[in-house]
């Protein structure tokens, strides 16, 4: 059976629908399993939702085995790899990349749920950000939710190499918790 989108959102969305948090400084179950924790985690949310689904190769080089922790290593990775889509041709399972401080530089980043062409709108699941219903920082925030980010804070889309995982032949060798 093949590998999807849907299988990574299956990973993804319970954490946005039990809304997890995280604990003190940052700590999380994707900063553990990466090995980087007590940052910002949203990157090792997007490759731990990868992994677990059995996508892990498609986030694997990006900057790690295990996928990528930084927003800006890994648009540059896809870059080089030819990875990148323009917003309007968003899928559920894209990477979404997005700025907050009206630059190009990426600093957050969540998975692509839905795309509304009419409201310009792209809906996310993503960790390390703040509740839809809450302030605060959105690329720093407390747990799991999920976003409708509008195109103008998006700053690249990533279509992963489905096919790499197509036949289930090719997994990530990263084992998710």
């Amino acid at each position: 059976m093949a590998i999807t989108a849907k299988d990574v959102l299956a990973v993804a969305t319970p954490f946005a629908d039990k809304k997890y948090k995280e604990g003190p400084n940052n700590t999380s179950i994707f900063g553990e399993w990466y090995g980087h924790n007590q940052t910002a985690w949203c990157a090792m949310f997007v490759s731990y939702c990868f992994a677990k689904a059995g996508a892990g190769a498609l986030v694997a080089g990006a900057q790690t085995k295990k996928g990528f922790h930084s927003c800006s290593h890994a648009v540059k990775h896809y870059s080089h790899m030819k990875q990148l889509v323009p917003v309007e041709a968003v899928q559920p399972g894209d990477i979404v990349f997005m700025n907050f401080r009206g630059t190009d530089e990426p600093d957050h980043v969540g998975i692509a749920i839905s795309h509304n062409k009419l409201t310009k709108r792209v809906k996310c699941v993503e960790g390390n950000t703040v509740n839809p219903d809450g302030t605060g920082d959105q690329k720093n925030g407390d747990g799991c939710y999920y976003k409708q980010r509008p195109y103008k804070n998006i700053v690249a889309v990533v279509r992963p190499s489905w096919k790499l995982v197509a036949d289930n032949s090719v997994k990530s060798t990263v084992k998710a918790v």
